[in-house]
Formats: C-alpha cells, sequence, structure tokens
C-alpha cells in the first residue's frame, strides 16, 4: 500500500511539469542547472570532494570522491538524468533494474523467493549463483535496499544495482533541472552505507573498480 500511494503522489507531482515546455523555450532552466551546479561545487568544498569542470557548452560538470571508504559520482546533468553513483570496491555478478528492460535472466534466481517488495520494485533481474546465495543468507540487504529506495521516491525516479556500482537517477522537471546540493548532501551518505553493506555481503572477489571510468 505504501508502494502504491507513493507512486500515486509521483503521479500527481509528473501533471505539475507542463510548464517546463515553457520555461525551457525561456531558457530558465539552463540559468537554474547553473546555479546548482554552483551550489553542488560549494559543497563538494565543503566536503573535501573534486570536481570536473564542465566544458564551454555544458551547465555543470561532474562532483566526485571518496566518502568514508566508498567512492561515489554525482552527475547533474548525465544524458538527461541526474544521477549519484556510489561504486563497489570490485565488480559484482548482479544487475537489479527499477525501470527500463523487464525479465529475470535466471528464473532459479529470483528475488521473490527471498524478498517479494525487492522483486515487485526490481523487474529486471540477473542474479549470479554466488551473489544469490549471499543474498539468502543474508536477506536484510534486500531490505535495506527497498526500505532506501521507497524513503527517496519523490526524489529517485529509478534505482539500479549494477555490476560495479549503486546507482540512482533523480528526477528532473522545470523546477528541479538538476539534484540540488541539499538532496546530495542528505543522499549520498544513506547511498554510501548500503554500498557497503552489499560489500560487506557479496565479499571482495572479482576485477577492481575504477572511478575515472565513470567520470
Amino acid at each position: 500500500m505504501k508502494i502504491f500511494l507513493r507512486r500515486l503522489l509521483r503521479m500527481l507531482y509528473t501533471m505539475i511539469t507542463l510548464p517546463g515546455y515553457i520555461v525551457w523555450g525561456l531558457g530558465l532552466a539552463s540559468r537554474l542547472q547553473r546555479r546548482s551546479w554552483r551550489r553542488l561545487e560549494q559543497m563538494a568544498a565543503d566536503k573535501g570532494l573534486s570536481i570536473k569542470h564542465p566544458s564551454s557548452n555544458e551547465d555543470s560538470g561532474v562532483v566526485y570522491g571518496d566518502v568514508q571508504g566508498t567512492n561515489i559520482v554525482i552527475k547533474p546533468d548525465n544524458r538527461g538524468h541526474s544521477t549519484v553513483s556510489a561504486l563497489f570496491g570490485n565488480q559484482k555478478d548482479i544487475v537489479l533494474g527499477s525501470s527500463g528492460k523487464v525479465g529475470k535472466d535466471n528464473p532459479a534466481f529470483d528475488l521473490a523467493a527471498i524478498n517479494s517488495t525487492a522483486d515487485r520494485i526490481f523487474r529486471y533481474q540477473r542474479i549470479g549463483e554466488q551473489e544469490f546465495s549471499s543474498l539468502q543468507r543474508h536477506p536484510e540487504v534486500l531490505e535495506h535496499l527497498t526500505q532506501f529506495y521507497v524513503s527517496w521516491m519523490w526524489h529517485v525516479k529509478s534505482m539500479t544495482v549494477a555490476e560495479q556500482q549503486l546507482i540512482c537517477y533523480l528526477r528532473q522537471n522545470w523546477l528541479i533541472p538538476a539534484i540540488s546540493a541539499d538532496v546530495a548532501e542528505k543522499l549520498v551518505p544513506e547511498l554510501v552505507e548500503l554500498t557497503r553493506e552489499f560489500e560487506r555481503v557479496f565479499g571482495s572477489e572479482g576485477q577492481a573498480v575504477s572511478i575515472e571510468k565513470h567520470l
């Protein structure tokens, strides 16, 4: 029921975005995005994070760095999305997606057998045997994953547990053309905590993940 109500609120929220066409036409969204980027730059300086500055034809760049031992990457404009990623230390054999492609690559490794809510949210599932076994032994990880997703649904449009990272796709509209520093400052610590829990459960095997490839 809670997920249904939140999705209803999301639908109503989307209905107010029509004025965005006017805003984009006037170029206001670009100015709002540049202002959001300046605030993210200040947040990065306050937190000791690095900045990849935008090119001359871009309104925003990339904020990245180490947060409590986990590499994070914030992209205010990532191919039409604002994204916040927390990288694993090593590559995992798992992909869970809440939007886009639907299906289960291996029906034998089905999240429904562990957590029915996670199964409904993450409609695409590809899970390796070792990772599935780890999730069976530690079902609390999926519980925390669903709690995180539900608690951030107002801001997070979709989420993916990928081989190298946890990535959140943030909502954008004429009021919020890019992720705000306030949202990033609250979201990042929770995402890092969740990432560290996946790391603890899955272990440190696998190819090392390079942050440079995600900038």
